[in-house]
């Protein structure tokens, strides 16, 4: 057996080391890739950027990953997956916290071609070079593993994205009035508007006219038609 470092092969066990790649893979499509379309509206109605803006600092992200792979796999011959994919996590941390926190579009760009270069050194190609590296002659069942394995970051991260999204949605807002003093109070609910003093209903108007007939003097009661008929 040869040292992980050198990427020649393993020597604490094949299958901790394919466990560990699977989450890794896992976890950075989860996150630099498939996260994006759930959260592209959102940091467009927040930023007040366009819809199109937002999706093409992605696009432009994954066109520099796509090429900064070249130099990316020269690295991983020379000195192994272990310093690639470790400088990869760290530099996808720094990425994705430039993306959250970008103040304006320019750094948002620019914190995507970041995470582009990230991407080159935690997505497939370095898992699949170290797997074929340290396999030998029984990769295909490793990479068919990791594969598959890989296949649900996108049902795992989409699906806990809107659920948060969801919860976030439903869950009611904290309604609050303020006094005078600048003090906050919770808002009287409805229960206590409904049980408080009513107002006095206005009275009809036939008991209103009834009423005035019967507090008319006598002479003007045997005035009104209602006294003569």
């Amino acid at each position: 057996m040869v040292d992980i470092s050198t990427g020649a092969g393993p020597a604490a066990g094949p299958r901790r080391a394919l466990t560990a790649l699977c989450v890794t893979t896992i976890v950075s499509y989860g996150v630099l890739y498939y996260a994006f379309p759930v959260l592209a509206e959102g940091i467009a109605a927040d930023t007040g950027w366009s819809r199109t803006a937002v999706t093409a600092a992605f696009s432009a992200g994954n066109l520099l990953g796509a090429v900064a792979g070249v130099p990316v796999g020269r690295v991983l011959g020379r000195r192994g997956p272990r310093p690639v994919m470790t400088a990869g996590s760290v530099l996808a941390v720094a990425a994705l916290a430039g993306v959250a926190e970008a103040p304006s579009y320019g750094w948002f760009l620019a914190a995507w071609l970041v995470a582009g270069v990230a991407m080159a050194g935690v997505f497939y190609p370095p898992a699949f070079a170290a797997l074929t590296s340290w396999y030998g002659p029984h990769r295909v069942r490793a990479l068919t593993t990791l594969t598959l394995a890989a296949g649900f970051a996108s049902t795992i991260s989409r699906r806990r994205l809107r659920q948060r999204s969801s919860s976030a949605r439903s869950s009611p807002p904290d309604c609050r009035s303020v006094s005078s003093s600048g003090a906050s109070r919770p808002a009287p609910s409805p229960q206590s508007r409904s049980s408080g003093p009513h107002p006095p209903a206005r009275p009809r108007i036939a008991e209103t006219a009834a009423g005035r007939k019967r507090s008319l003097p006598g002479r003007w009661r045997e005035r009104s038609p209602g006294a003569r008929r």
